[in-house]
């Protein structure tokens, strides 16, 4: 019932005005001042006008209106892939407002179904509960009356269906807008520059290092080693690099703080436990 109250706080009518964030006193005000019977109805009734795959599926068995107004294919194939569509999530009132969903998970859905396959793409979905127009779906100083929320649907489905079907939930156009990501990535400018950069530097990477193990022990007294370009060159070596971060020859010298090493490794493997949770959490 608590979640209810604080999805009716947050989708009720003044929703277009909904700019700051955190909402904790607004919050508990309408609690103390509404009655409790008729927020839980309207609350009920916001959860229920949200766009999760939950009310789509339900929307779907129950309004035949929906489907006819569906394209022949989009209406065959529109058994939603729940698992890999985003979920309305806690946070709304700290500013929550991107549900996401798995794009792999979407991308890897395909199915053989003898007269046609049937695979999956991933769509964000930016939509306004109060009704789409330009107040509503505009960005304005980087805040925005919007939600978006990830649904995995088939291929067949366009941005037309889309709207139909999120639009369908809520009885009024609340889509704002429909982006389709590709199911496979295609090189841009940006991607070509990224790629020369990371190639040039484990060029000077790799052969610094082999300078640095095989030729530097017979040339150390030679004048052009110690040459500003040469030791540009030699920054770069992944073998005196390496030699060096695992080096610990200096780690008591006078002035340093023994224990502070020990308090970084434990930083560092903390760092890395918690991302590798939330990696699989996520």
């Amino acid at each position: 019932m608590v979640l209810g109250l604080l999805l009716f706080l947050v989708f009720q009518e003044t929703t277009s005005q909904f700019h700051g964030f955190p909402l904790y006193k607004e919050a508990i005000n309408s609690l103390n001042n509404s009655n409790s019977v008729q927020l839980s109805s309207k609350a009920f009734s916001y959860a229920k006008s949200m766009p999760s795959i939950e009310n789509i599926l339900e929307n779907l068995a129950v309004d035949d209106n929906v489907l006819a107004n569906l394209t022949a294919d989009c209406s065959d194939d529109v058994d939603v892939v729940i698992d890999s569509s985003g979920k309305i999530s806690s946070g709304i009132l700290l500013g929550n407002k991107k549900f996401f969903g798995l794009f792999k998970e979407c991308q890897a859905i395909e199915y053989n179904l003898g007269n046609r396959t049937f695979t999956g793409k991933y769509r964000h979905v930016t939509f306004a509960l109060g009704g789409a127009n330009e107040t509503t779906c505009a960005t304005v100083s980087h805040i925005s009356n919007t939600f978006t929320i990830d649904l995995c649907l088939p291929t067949t489905c366009s941005a037309a269906d889309i709207e139909t079907i999120v639009n369908g939930i809520s009885k009024k156009k609340i889509v704002c807008e429909v982006k389709s990501l590709p199911r496979e990535a295609h090189a841009n400018a940006g991607t070509w520059i990224t790629l020369v950069i990371i190639a040039v530097v484990l060029f000077l990477g790799l052969t610094a290092s082999i300078f640095d193990y095989f030729v530097l022990p017979y040339h150390k007294q030679e004048p052009y080693v110690n040459s500003l370009l040469m030791q540009c060159w030699r920054s770069f070596s992944l073998y005196t690099n390496v030699v060096e971060i695992f080096n610990t020859k200096g780690a008591n010298k006078p002035g340093n703080i023994g224990p502070l090493n020990c308090m970084r490794f434990f930083s560092i493997c903390w760092v890395v436990m918690g991302h590798s949770m939330l990696f699989f959490l996520v």
